[in-house]
């Protein structure tokens, strides 16, 4: 069962919209996924089973789109309570992000045989709301943090790859967060080293994405979580000629990741979940009011 608005409704009928009946890309039994981007010609004529029409990675099951992890020896992704798949307007996002969207759209595409080649932007933004990320140590030498994570490109950028112990594939994307709350710059001495440098903050920089020996790797594109009561971020990662745009949302509590959870299993509708996790805190309205913002709600 597909829950996407196809038929062009208002924003405010996609408040009635059902979650998904079908879960993919995820073990939570209970989480909320939707996508309100209406089809393509191509995806009504197809006949895919995935409401949300993500792609998934090749025997990890992970859907292909930007993802947030802790670097070590088990480099998984803290996996969403809460996917949306939802417009991209260029109003609705940071000025600092919306100007870097536009940027990479006026520059020339090169290397893809086609004069006639344009950049288009992206049709949606992955909206997520996570569970906590486990902490682990900071696996570079000179540091001792543990409140690090990283932003994870990987199965976006390799979408398709057949995830061998052969695979060995690397590129450069540039890479950066915006409009953040409760996070704080990392590694910023090594931002001129795509292997090294942390997460660019409201800009963008060119950071290394690779897979080897069925390992993501290197040790980049770190966010240092504060001490703060919640961790929100936009994130926009681009290519020659694709780019992708993100808005995640991390609790700090063991509380805030318990509450969220029962927001989210005892909804249906998309109204339902956002009042709902309107009132886990003060903290997690807020991020509600931005993906209002993002739906074009008053």
């Amino acid at each position: 069962m597909s829950s996407s608005i196809t038929d062009g409704k208002s924003p405010h009928a996609w408040l009635h919209s059902h979650k998904n009946c079908q879960l993919t890309g995820t073990y939570y039994e209970t989480a909320f996924q939707l996508s309100v981007i209406p089809k393509t010609s191509e995806e009504e004529e197809s006949d895919t089973e995935d409401p949300l029409r993500i792609p998934l990675f090749d025997q990890l099951g992970y859907h292909c789109i930007p993802h947030i992890g802790v670097y070590g020896s088990d480099f998984s992704p803290a996996l969403p309570l809460v996917l949306l798949k939802v417009p991209l307007h260029l109003d609705a996002l940071p000025v600092e992000l919306s100007a870097a969207l536009q940027s990479w759209t006026d520059e020339v595409v090169v290397d893809v045989g086609d004069s006639s080649a344009r950049r288009e932007l992206p049709s949606c933004v992955y909206v997520m709301l996570h569970s906590i990320v486990a902490p682990q140590p900071c696996q570079h030498f000179k540091c001792d943090q543990w409140r690090e994570i990283n932003v994870m490109y990987h199965t976006w950028a390799f979408a398709g790859a057949e995830f061998t112990a052969e695979l060995d594939v690397q590129t450069t994307l540039n890479m950066g967060v915006f409009s953040g709350t409760g996070i704080q710059p990392t590694h910023q001495q090594e931002l001129s080293s795509e292997v090294n440098g942390g997460m660019p903050f409201d800009r963008l920089g060119a950071r290394l994405v690779g897979i080897h020996g069925r390992a993501f790797s290197p040790l980049n594109a770190q966010i240092l979580l504060s001490d703060a009561p919640i961790h929100t971020f936009f994130a926009l990662a681009t290519s020659n000629t694709e780019c992708v745009v993100s808005y995640h949302v991390i609790p700090e509590s063991d509380r805030q990741e318990e509450l969220l959870s029962q927001a989210v299993a005892g909804s249906d509708t998309l109204k339902q979940c956002l009042d709902s996790i309107e009132l886990v805190d003060q903290h997690f309205a807020a991020a509600v009011n931005v993906i209002r913002t993002l739906l074009l709600m008053p």
